[in-house]
């Protein structure tokens, strides 16, 4: 990495990207007249509008730091942002505009489902796309212009897993999992990992994304003399809990990576207790600068802070790659592919050949309203 860059983006929102003033030759040469353009496609409504929104708000951020210090060789980036709701054929049509119409260089996207449509369209076009939500083998098998950033979903199974199983002495597990590509992952994952461990998964149940009454299926479940419950739920969690709460069945419940804190302050003392494997909030020495210029653009504290540095860490990744120099999807693609020790806000980032520069799960524990962590796999 060219020193001057690197310590651009150690020093990111504090000193908000103090970037460098003039480019190589090659650069200043081709100088774009217009904006450079960033595809978006985000879930700002349908399942995950919160997160969808956090995502957004720390996308929005970073393209104003960019650009406030400069853009990239004096051109302003621009993020050009498309809500799929989280369907893989909203997600298809837009990639599709955003490569057709809006002639974007790059993208980023939340998740897996968008992945499937959107994600190999975008792979097609040889525009290099990142997912800020996933990392698993199924986006690195996806093609060479497909990286992901978020939690490594094989680990969210893996660490539930070996949780269940190592801590809470769990032999025999029931699942619950939503109609969700990401949740039936998930939950293929944490089977296969608790039965290689020894335990068995004594029924596998699943409900509609919208569905909101889950007793029917909560009582088989019950009944499936399961001693853990492993539950990706992704919509309609407070239901779920409040629900579960009234059958009077109290073993321990973990879920993956979807429960945020308004479903929590919604659920009360239903949730109570619930564990959850979920990435790592950013270290406050690492984020608390921009987690200050958050609070003075939006007058509030971020609901869900990884969202929002994760999401400015997906930018100032291709603006790095744009800094030096690439500015076509394929020049893109080839530097982020060797791209090592990336100091984001989030963490420190490298690729591997498959693309991905994965975070991982460590296990978190609902208590009086709020995420306690309480175990990390290969340290307890």
């Amino acid at each position: 990495m060219p020193k001057g860059i690197s310590r651009i983006v150690q020093l990111a929102p504090s000193l908000c990207f103090v970037w460098i003033l003039c480019l190589n030759f090659a650069l200043a040469q081709s100088k774009p007249e217009n904006p450079i353009k960033i595809g978006v496609l985000l879930a700002l409504t349908g399942p995950y509008p919160l997160q969808g929104n956090a995502f957004k708000e720390g996308l929005t951020l970073a393209e104003a730091d960019i650009n406030e210090h400069g853009g990239i060789g004096g051109v302003p980036i621009k993020l050009v942002i498309e809500d799929t709701a989280n369907e893989a054929k909203h997600a298809l049509s837009a990639a599709k505009k955003l490569a057709t119409q809006d002639k974007v260089v790059a993208a980023l996207m939340s998740s897996y489902p968008e992945y499937r449509t959107g994600g190999m369209e975008l792979q097609r076009a040889r525009i290099p796309v990142i997912a800020l939500w996933d990392s698993s083998p199924e986006l690195d098998d996806m093609g060479d212009y497909i990286f992901g950033i978020g939690p490594w979903t094989p680990n969210s199974g893996e660490v539930s897993a070996t949780f269940a199983h190592s801590q809470l002495r769990a032999t025999q597990a029931v699942i619950i999992n939503s109609v969700d590509p990401w949740a039936e992952l998930v939950a293929d994952y944490f089977a296969r990992d608790f039965t290689q461990l020894g335990g068995k998964v004594t029924k596998r149940l699943t409900v509609n994304p919208d569905t909101s009454d889950f007793r029917a299926i909560l009582l088989q479940a019950r009944n499936a003399n399961a001693d853990v419950v492993f539950a990706p739920i992704i919509d309609h969690i407070p239901e779920f809990f409040k629900q579960r709460s009234t059958l009077n069945w109290n073993i321990p419940v973990i879920s993956a990576d979807v429960i945020a804190q308004h479903h929590i302050d919604t659920a009360g003392k239903s949730i109570e207790g619930v564990y959850q494997a979920k990435n790592r909030e950013p270290s406050l020495e690492s984020s608390s600068a921009l987690l200050q210029r958050y609070r003075a653009t939006y007058h509030r504290d971020p609901p869900l802070p990884w969202f929002v540095t994760t999401a400015y860490d997906g930018v100032s990744m291709l603006a790095q790659a744009m800094q030096a120099g690439n500015l076509t999807g394929p020049s893109i693609k080839t530097y982020l592919s060797t791209l090592r020790g990336f100091k984001g806000v989030t963490q420190e980032f490298s690729f591997t050949p498959g693309g991905s520069a994965p975070q991982m799960a460590v296990m978190h524990r609902i208590v009086r309203g709020k995420f306690e962590m309480v175990w990390e796999q290969g340290r307890n």
